[in-house]
């Protein structure tokens, strides 16, 4: 049995066009937000935080939620919603730090390595770096570069009005490296710990029951053993834990053996034995996502962080894992439910490109507004899917304009649903299905049958719409109260 593994980034920091080169080489734990990250970067450069700031990494921009809301920033994601681990994936990967959009102080960041470690990283850790960080508001590099000139030389006719608005001695080459670490350690643990506030539900399970009232119920009990979803990311995390299971190198998937060892396993879940006919089915599976349900506990899994790799290394699964499969069923339920609403970027469902866009504009208004109609239905009652549809899309003709639902309208609205919302709720066991979707090529129709709730697990649904009822009454969050598209175009972020 393999032990739970701690990944860490070792990044270097260079300050752009800065001449000798301004640097810190820091080690930094994986599985902190990108937001975290900004505030090391702060405390190793020097900074005081008093400026917009964005990363660049690749083709996405990713910033505060605070800049994001005030304006300052309106295509960024937000920084707190990503994971080090989620967007830095091989060594060597470079990407970039942009501080004060005045002076604008571009930071050149590098992978230098990725390491496995068999103990956590308790603080990030500066390892070293070179000279002094230029004082705020200077005007960027070239401006630090005017500020030193006369600073250096009596005569400069800048020195006196430079020397009075420093207030003091600057020396260019001090770097306190013991005092940039004391300052790191002093960093709350809760920043560190736990990327997700969701975690405390594993480790707390008790917890749930103030949202999902009938948690413990043994009904509810015997139920959630049989979401086969939860079992997959069981089967899964046990797999990683004792087999070396290398992620492709060319986009990180799962390798096609371990794809297939899957299937055969959740084939043995639902009917107890694999026919010939599944196994002449098997091998025309050529890629994760030829299989939904696989592509969906593996999204689970990364996004909770309950089991690691990058591009080219082993699976490990992770502390977090590990206290996830010894929780009971019910936290286990829990966790991955809240994770696939508030913490996974649901377009990594599907891999072809059109559908991936249609499914990034949706948000977690609408997914609320879908919820909240399928929990007033009676248990006992057919759900018919269309007539719903029908009526949201009218009523949001009245929320957005009319570009909007023409652009929604030809994505296909119930296909998102149904991948978004619908198949996740049939898969943790909140609806029932008697027939899968179909789809009508004349008509370019996507029909999705009818169904309906499993009175069971609707306490399910009911604790997690009372869990974002909470987030959203909470003023630190600075959401609306009423259901309003136009106020929340791009949904709210976690």
């Amino acid at each position: 049995m393999v032990n739970p593994v701690y990944l860490v980034y070792q990044l270097k920091v260079t300050l752009k066009d800065s001449n000798p080169p301004i640097w810190r080489r820091i080690q930094v734990p994986a599985n902190i937000s990108l937001g975290t990250l900004h505030t090391i970067l702060q405390i190793v450069m020097g900074w005081e935080n008093e400026h917009p700031h964005v990363f660049q990494i690749g083709r996405e921009a990713y910033t505060s939620s605070f800049d994001i809301d005030s304006g300052w920033s309106l295509e960024e994601e937000d920084e707190d919603s990503f994971r080090l681990d989620q967007v830095l994936y091989q060594e060597g990967q470079r990407f970039e730090y942009e501080y004060d959009f005045g002076d604008g102080w571009v930071h050149q960041i590098v992978v230098e390595k990725i390491l496995f470690q068999d103990v956590p990283l308790e603080h990030p850790i500066c390892l070293d770096g070179e000279r002094a960080c230029p004082p705020e508001d200077i005007g960027g590099i070239w401006g630090y570069e005017d500020f030193l000139n006369a600073l250096s030389d009596p005569d400069h006719p800048q020195h006196n009005e430079f020397s009075q608005w420093y207030g003091g001695d600057f020396d260019p080459e001090a770097f306190d490296l013991e005092e940039v670490n004391a300052q790191l350690g002093e960093l709350p643990l809760s920043l560190l710990e736990s990327w997700s506030e969701l975690d405390t539900f594993v480790d707390q399970p008790e917890s749930i029951a103030k949202y999902w009232k009938n948690a413990f119920d043994p009904e509810v009990q015997e139920v959630g053993k049989w979401v086969y979803v939860n079992r997959l990311v069981q089967e899964m995390l046990n797999y990683f834990r004792d087999h070396k299971v290398i992620a492709k190198k060319s986009n990180g998937e799962l390798p096609l053996r371990a794809i297939k060892h899957f299937v055969r396993q959740l084939i043995l879940l639902m009917h107890g034995e694999v026919t010939a006919e599944d196994e002449e089915n098997i091998q025309k599976i050529r890629k994760q996502s030829d299989v939904l349900l696989i592509n969906l506990a593996l999204i689970l899994i990364e996004s909770g962080y309950l089991a690691i790799s990058i591009p080219g290394h082993p699976w490990h699964i992770t502390s977090l894992g590990e206290r996830f499969l010894a929780a009971p069923v019910s936290a286990q339920l829990w966790y991955l439910f809240l994770n696939w609403w508030l913490k996974t970027d649901w377009s990594q469902l599907v891999d072809e490109p059109a559908i991936q866009m249609m499914v990034e504009g949706m948000n977690l208004e609408i997914v609320r507004e879908v919820l909240m109609r399928i929990r007033e239905v009676d248990p006992q009652e057919m759900i018919d899917f269309d007539e719903m549809a029908a009526s949201m899309l009218g009523e949001l003709m009245n929320e957005i304009n009319t570009d909007e639902i023409t652009a929604m309208v030809n994505a296909s609205f119930n296909l998102i649903i149904w991948l978004v919302i619908l198949l996740p709720l049939r898969e943790f066991r909140v609806i029932e299905m008697e027939e899968l979707p179909t789809v009508d090529r004349e008509e370019s129709l996507f029909r999705v049958p009818k169904f309906r709730l499993h009175a069971a697990q609707k306490g399910l649904l009911e604790g997690f719409l009372a869990y974002l009822d909470e987030i959203y009454s909470d003023p630190d969050y600075g959401f609306e109260d009423d259901f309003n598209l136009n106020d929340h175009e791009e949904g709210p972020s976690f």
